[in-house]
């Protein structure tokens, strides 16, 4: 007989004990040593694939294990908008934002569109003053938008799956996502200085070199869906 060992990382976290529910795309904040939040995709009807912003607070046990509360819903699509159908794949840094003459200490960032068939994806922007919300959207506009041929010979996913780095615990921040289009599919970065999210200011851009990067076959590879962290 064999017998499977899994390791304790790969327990279910928590469970929403329904069918037809989803929890995926996990971004986590440890604030402290026994305090995180994690965002998350989820959705609201079971078997219904329309995603939403998850949110649970997490506090670490004594043998070392997290608890995780109760689910809230952050951030839904909006009806006739950019980001109509889903708003996933969040990405939530803490820092010091001002916008609209308010101040903020959390920034969102995540991928929102229309489609079905996963495509034209676009990134936006969201702010709040406490982890839990409410996270209010920067404008009505997408913050990195993306130009959607609709031609039926291509397939264009747009640009999405955000990772935030804060660099300086203030409001100058690294954006990396992913981009897929008739050129391919590459992870991207842009330094903003968002400060002031009413009057933003994009510092760089670039694209992220994939020399070296193998598949399993050893061929040359895309890099999609990165996240990224930062040590000063």
């Amino acid at each position: 007989d064999i017998k499977v060992v899994l390791p304790d990382s790969y327990n279910l976290q928590f469970d929403n004990k329904l069918e037809g529910i989803y929890n995926y795309c996990p971004s986590i904040m440890q604030v402290d040593e026994n305090t995180a939040y994690i965002y998350y995709c989820t959705n609201r009807e079971s078997y219904n694939i329309i995603d939403y912003v998850g949110f649970r607070k997490g506090t670490r046990n004594e043998d070392g294990s997290w608890s995780w509360g109760k689910e809230r819903q952050v951030l839904a699509p909006r009806e006739n908008m950019w980001d109509a159908h889903h708003t996933c794949d969040p990405s939530v840094v803490m820092c010091n934002f001002r916008y609209e003459g308010e101040e903020y200490s959390y920034l969102m960032a995540y991928l929102g569109c229309t489609s079905y068939d996963n495509q034209d994806n676009k990134i936006g922007l969201a702010v709040a003053k406490a982890p839990e919300g409410p996270f209010i959207r920067v404008g009505d506009a997408p913050f990195i938008d993306f130009e959607f041929d609709g031609s039926e010979d291509i397939w264009e996913w747009g640009v999405g799956q955000p990772s935030l780095i804060n660099l300086d615990k203030e409001g100058h921040v690294l954006i990396f996502y992913t981009r897929g289009d008739r050129n391919g599919t590459r992870t991207l970065y842009e330094e903003w200085d968002l400060c002031d999210l009413s009057s933003p200011k994009k510092l760089c851009e670039g694209t992220l070199s994939t020399a070296g990067l193998k598949d399993l076959n050893g061929n040359n590879d895309i890099m999609n869906n990165a996240d990224f962290v930062y040590d000063a």
